[in-house]
C-alpha cells in the first residue's frame, strides 16, 4: 500500500513539473535577465567613472624600511668550532689568481717576472775611501807611486773638504769624489797618475773628463794608461785638483760586480 502511495505521490510532482514547465523557465529567465542586467550596470558605471578621473600621478615616495629580519644559521665549513672557508692559504691565492690585476687591490708576487729584491728606491754602495800608501799602482784602493810616474797623492785638507774616494751604484756607474794634490817632491808637472780603479769599477775605453784644479782649467784622464788609471792630464797637482762629479758606466757588464 505504501508503495503505492509513493509512486503515486512521485507520479504526480512529475505531473505538475510538467504542466508548469513554462512558468519555471520564465521565471529562470526574468532573475537571469536581473543578474545580466546588474552587472552591465555596474560595468557601465565603472567606465564612466574611469573616464572621470585624470591622469595617473607620480609614484609616491618610498615607505620606510621594514624591521630587519632574523640573522640566518651560521655556516658549517671550517675547522671543528670555527666557520669559514675550508680552504688552505695555497688554495685561496690559488681562486684569487684569475682576479689579481691593476685596481684589484691585491698586492702583486712580482713586477714583470721580478721580486720586490730587484728594484730599489734608495741606498747603494759605501764610498772606498783612498787612503796613502807606497808602491806601486795596483788595482787596489790606495793611492800609489805609479809604474809610469813617481808621485804620491793625498787628500787636501780631509777635515775641510771631501776627501778622494769612488763608489758604483746599483745600475753600473762609477762615481768619484775629493779634492786630491800631490805629496811630496818627485814629479813637478802632469801628466800625473792618481790612483788605479779596481776591475769592475773600470770604463770601456779611455774617458776624459773636465776638472777644476786650483780654481782653474783641468783635465782628468781614466783608462789611457791601463784600464783603470786616474791621471791629471793637465792642472796644478802640487796645488789640488777635484774629483768631484766624475761618472761613467762600469764594463764590461756582469764581470767583476758590473750590472
Amino acid at each position: 500500500m505504501r508503495e503505492k502511495d509513493s509512486r503515486a505521490g512521485a507520479q504526480g510532482v512529475h505531473g505538475w513539473i510538467r504542466q508548469n514547465i513554462l512558468g519555471l523557465v520564465a521565471i529562470f529567465i526574468a532573475l537571469s535577465g536581473t543578474t545580466l542586467a546588474t552587472n552591465v550596470a555596474s560595468n557601465n558605471a565603472a567606465r564612466s567613472a574611469k573616464a572621470k578621473r585624470g591622469p595617473q600621478g607620480p609614484a609616491g615616495p618610498p615607505g620606510p624600511a621594514g624591521v630587519q629580519g632574523l640573522q640566518g644559521p651560521a655556516g658549517q665549513n671550517g675547522a671543528p668550532g670555527q666557520n669559514g672557508s675550508p680552504d688552505t692559504g695555497a688554495q685561496i691565492l690559488g681562486k684569487l689568481a684569475p682576479v689579481d690585476g691593476s685596481g684589484s687591490g691585491l698586492d702583486a708576487d712580482t713586477l714583470d717576472g721580478q721580486n720586490s729584491t730587484a728594484f730599489f728606491t734608495q741606498g747603494t754602495e759605501a764610498w772606498h775611501e783612498l787612503a796613502a800608501s807606497q808602491g806601486t799602482c795596483t788595482a787596489d784602493d790606495h793611492f800609489c807611486s805609479s809604474v809610469f810616474m813617481t808621485c804620491q797623492w793625498q787628500n787636501l785638507n780631509p777635515a775641510t773638504f771631501s776627501t778622494g774616494a769612488y763608489l758604483r751604484d746599483r745600475l753600473g756607474f762609477v762615481h768619484l769624489k775629493g779634492l786630491v794634490q800631490r805629496a811630496g817632491g818627485g814629479c813637478a808637472s802632469p801628466p800625473l797618475m792618481i790612483f788605479d780603479l779596481p776591475a769592475g769599477y773600470r770604463p770601456a775605453l779611455p774617458e776624459v773628463f773636465t776638472v777644476t784644479s786650483n780654481d782653474a782649467f783641468g783635465t782628468i784622464y781614466i783608462g789611457d794608461i791601463d784600464a783603470g788609471s786616474v791621471r791629471l792630464q793637465a792642472g796644478s797637482p802640487a796645488v789640488w785638483a777635484s774629483l768631484d762629479g766624475l761618472s761613467f758606466r762600469c764594463e764590461p757588464s756582469g764581470s767583476n760586480g758590473c750590472p
